[in-house]
């Protein structure tokens, strides 16, 4: 006999343990990168997310994403107001860097533009 039972044993217990791995990071990769289309996870689905500047001070900038409050930097070339809508560009570290976007005279509000965003992708 070529193999004996413990043998066959030990390949399989490998062979189940490569499969788990293997199939564990093949799920996160498809997770982060969902064929070719935006991440669903991580700070690169924040870049693109539209919110508004909900504090304001001299050294500090709060921004709501998604209804979570962020600190951000302004990277545009406007002054940041509380109240203005933004949209984020980059995310270094916990800090988004965000820029000022045009009025929007369309009368729906941020979040149900967010929401349809997220609807339709």
């Amino acid at each position: 006999m070529l193999y004996t039972e413990s043998t066959l044993i030990l390949y399989i217990i490998i062979f189940l343990i490569i499969g788990f791995a293997l199939g564990a990071w093949i799920t996160r990769l498809l997770l982060r990168y969902p064929f070719g289309r935006k991440p669903l996870t991580g700070t690169p689905s924040m870049v693109g997310q539209k919110g508004k500047v909900s504090a304001k001070s001299p050294n500090y900038t709060e921004v709501k994403v998604n209804s979570q409050f962020w600190r951000a930097e302004n990277t545009g070339t406007g002054e940041l107001k509380v109240g203005d809508a933004i949209v984020v560009k980059d995310v270094n570290n916990l800090t988004l860097l965000v820029e000022k976007v045009q009025a929007d005279t369309s009368g729906e509000s941020m979040d149900e533009k967010s929401a349809d965003a997220r609807k339709s992708e």
